[in-house]
Protein backbone atom coordinates (compact mmCIF):
# COMPACT_ATOMS: atom_id res chain seq x y z
CA UNK A 1 0.00 0.00 0.00
CA UNK A 2 1.38 3.27 -1.24
CA UNK A 3 1.57 6.00 1.39
CA UNK A 4 0.32 9.35 0.81
CA UNK A 5 3.17 12.09 1.66
CA UNK A 6 1.66 14.63 4.46
CA UNK A 7 3.47 17.65 4.81
CA UNK A 8 3.75 17.19 8.90
CA UNK A 9 5.29 13.97 8.37
CA UNK A 10 8.78 13.48 10.71
CA UNK A 11 11.53 11.77 9.26
CA UNK A 12 14.65 12.24 12.13
CA UNK A 13 18.25 12.31 11.45
CA UNK A 14 20.22 9.71 13.51
CA UNK A 15 21.57 12.95 15.37
CA UNK A 16 17.65 13.86 16.28
CA UNK A 17 17.24 10.51 17.30
CA UNK A 18 19.83 10.23 19.44
CA UNK A 19 18.72 13.84 21.08
CA UNK A 20 15.33 12.89 22.01
CA UNK A 21 16.08 9.57 23.22
CA UNK A 22 18.78 11.66 25.68
CA UNK A 23 15.86 14.14 26.74
CA UNK A 24 13.80 11.09 27.00
CA UNK A 25 15.85 9.30 29.13
CA UNK A 26 17.16 11.81 31.46
CA UNK A 27 14.31 12.36 34.65
CA UNK A 28 14.52 15.84 35.36
CA UNK A 29 12.44 17.19 31.80
CA UNK A 30 8.30 18.04 32.49
CA UNK A 31 6.36 15.05 31.86
CA UNK A 32 4.47 16.90 29.08
CA UNK A 33 7.22 17.61 27.30
CA UNK A 34 8.97 14.00 27.45
CA UNK A 35 5.29 12.36 26.58
CA UNK A 36 5.55 14.69 23.14
CA UNK A 37 9.31 13.51 22.36
CA UNK A 38 7.90 10.03 22.66
CA UNK A 39 5.16 10.82 20.43
CA UNK A 40 7.84 12.26 17.69
CA UNK A 41 10.07 9.31 18.04
CA UNK A 42 7.12 6.97 17.41
CA UNK A 43 5.98 8.17 14.16
CA UNK A 44 9.07 9.02 12.73
CA UNK A 45 9.22 7.77 9.64
CA UNK A 46 12.85 6.54 9.64
CA UNK A 47 12.74 4.74 12.35
CA UNK A 48 11.93 0.59 11.85
CA UNK A 49 8.78 0.64 13.25
CA UNK A 50 6.86 3.72 12.98
CA UNK A 51 3.26 4.18 14.50
CA UNK A 52 0.14 5.96 12.57
CA UNK A 53 -1.39 8.79 14.32
CA UNK A 54 -4.45 6.45 15.43
CA UNK A 55 -1.43 3.94 16.95
CA UNK A 56 0.80 6.88 18.87
CA UNK A 57 -2.60 8.06 20.06
CA UNK A 58 -3.45 4.62 21.72
CA UNK A 59 -0.12 3.52 23.06
CA UNK A 60 0.52 7.13 25.11
CA UNK A 61 -3.06 7.25 26.14
CA UNK A 62 -3.91 10.89 24.25
CA UNK A 63 -6.43 12.32 21.17
CA UNK A 64 -5.43 11.31 17.83
CA UNK A 65 -5.47 15.06 17.41
CA UNK A 66 -3.00 15.95 20.08
CA UNK A 67 0.00 13.71 18.00
CA UNK A 68 -1.40 15.76 14.99
CA UNK A 69 -1.05 18.59 17.04
CA UNK A 70 2.65 17.22 18.29
CA UNK A 71 3.71 16.27 14.79
CA UNK A 72 2.79 19.86 13.34
CA UNK A 73 4.90 21.91 16.21
CA UNK A 74 7.70 19.68 15.95
CA UNK A 75 8.03 20.04 12.25
CA UNK A 76 7.07 23.73 12.41
CA UNK A 77 9.75 24.52 15.81
CA UNK A 78 12.16 22.33 15.09
CA UNK A 79 13.65 19.93 17.84
CA UNK A 80 15.17 23.16 19.82
CA UNK A 81 12.33 24.83 20.46
CA UNK A 82 10.28 21.90 20.91
CA UNK A 83 11.84 20.45 23.37
CA UNK A 84 12.29 23.69 25.46
CA UNK A 85 9.15 25.92 26.59
CA UNK A 86 8.41 29.56 25.38
CA UNK A 87 8.49 31.83 28.17
CA UNK A 88 5.41 33.95 28.45
CA UNK A 89 6.26 37.79 27.22
CA UNK A 90 3.15 38.93 29.62
CA UNK A 91 1.36 37.58 32.02
CA UNK A 92 -2.28 36.13 31.49
CA UNK A 93 -3.94 38.73 34.02
CA UNK A 94 -1.95 41.52 34.41
CA UNK A 95 -1.28 42.58 38.42
CA UNK A 96 -3.52 45.14 40.05
CA UNK A 97 -0.57 45.90 42.40
CA UNK A 98 2.17 47.55 40.53
CA UNK A 99 5.14 49.94 41.56
CA UNK A 100 2.92 52.37 41.57
CA UNK A 101 -0.07 51.22 43.63
CA UNK A 102 2.45 49.65 46.37
CA UNK A 103 3.96 53.33 47.05
CA UNK A 104 0.96 54.51 47.08
CA UNK A 105 0.20 52.00 50.09
CA UNK A 106 3.75 52.75 51.48
CA UNK A 107 3.00 56.35 51.56
CA UNK A 108 -0.50 55.50 53.54
CA UNK A 109 1.75 53.67 56.14
CA UNK A 110 4.04 56.01 56.65
CA UNK A 111 1.81 58.98 56.81
CA UNK A 112 -0.16 60.20 60.37
CA UNK A 113 -2.59 57.77 61.28
CA UNK A 114 -6.29 58.78 60.97
CA UNK A 115 -7.51 61.09 64.02
CA UNK A 116 -8.25 58.95 67.21
CA UNK A 117 -5.90 56.47 66.49
CA UNK A 118 -2.31 55.91 67.41
CA UNK A 119 -1.63 54.24 64.44
CA UNK A 120 -2.57 52.69 60.90
CA UNK A 121 -3.76 49.34 60.81
CA UNK A 122 -3.98 46.99 58.04
CA UNK A 123 -7.58 46.94 57.67
CA UNK A 124 -7.47 51.27 57.94
CA UNK A 125 -4.68 51.27 54.91
CA UNK A 126 -6.64 49.18 52.96
CA UNK A 127 -10.13 51.04 53.35
CA UNK A 128 -7.92 54.48 52.58
CA UNK A 129 -6.79 52.34 49.44
CA UNK A 130 -10.43 52.36 48.30
CA UNK A 131 -11.49 55.68 49.51
CA UNK A 132 -8.78 57.12 48.01
CA UNK A 133 -9.64 55.00 44.61
CA UNK A 134 -6.25 53.82 44.28
CA UNK A 135 -8.00 50.82 43.34
CA UNK A 136 -11.23 49.49 43.21
CA UNK A 137 -10.74 46.87 45.88
CA UNK A 138 -7.78 45.44 47.68
CA UNK A 139 -7.61 42.37 50.46
CA UNK A 140 -6.13 42.96 53.53
CA UNK A 141 -3.84 40.25 53.01
CA UNK A 142 -2.40 42.14 49.24
CA UNK A 143 -1.66 45.20 51.58
CA UNK A 144 -0.06 43.14 53.99
CA UNK A 145 2.27 41.19 51.61
CA UNK A 146 3.17 44.84 49.96
CA UNK A 147 4.52 45.89 53.96
CA UNK A 148 5.67 42.70 54.18
CA UNK A 149 7.94 42.48 50.80
CA UNK A 150 8.90 46.17 51.49
CA UNK A 151 9.86 45.44 55.27
CA UNK A 152 7.53 48.33 56.41
CA UNK A 153 7.56 47.89 60.20
CA UNK A 154 5.55 51.08 60.55
CA UNK A 155 2.65 49.34 61.11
Amino acid sequence: MTREYNRWDIRLSPEERQKLRRFVSKGNNPAMIVRRANVVLAVDLNSENPLSCKEAAERFGIADSSVCSIRKAYVELGIDEFLHRRVREKPPVEPKITGDVEARILQIACSSPPEGRSRWTVRLIQEKVVELEILDNISVGSVQNVLKKTRSNRI
